[in-house]
């Protein structure tokens, strides 16, 4: 799940430090509770990244498809094919049950 590799340590919400702030929202999103859209800001190192991540791994376990996708690595594989298909990059996105983007 994480763009880094395979952590050894997955992010998920039961090993998160509630004293870096509430993880309810996040948590809320992933058990369907609310809007279809989840927005997460915050500097760096405050678990934005934790977050997705934890959402992904939620999802993946109630069996929902989910894609994790870097903005700006997305957006680099856009630009080089604006001479060809952007379609097909974008519906692997589009196909998936959960989308998330991360460093936007």
């Amino acid at each position: 799940m994480p763009h880094q590799g395979v952590s050894q340590n997955p992010r998920m919400f039961e090993n998160w430090d509630a004293t870096r702030g509430n993880a309810g929202p996040a948590q809320a999103f992933a058990a369907g509770i609310g809007a279809p859209v989840l927005a997460i800001m915050g500097n760096v190192g405050s678990g934005k990244s934790h977050h997705l991540e934890a959402i992904g791994r939620h999802c993946l376990r109630q069996g929902q498809s989910v894609k994790y996708v870097v903005v700006a690595d997305l957006l680099r594989r856009v630009r080089a094919t604006f001479d060809g298909d952007k379609d097909s990059i974008l519906d692997d996105c589009y196909q998936a049950d959960v989308l998330l983007l991360d460093d936007l």
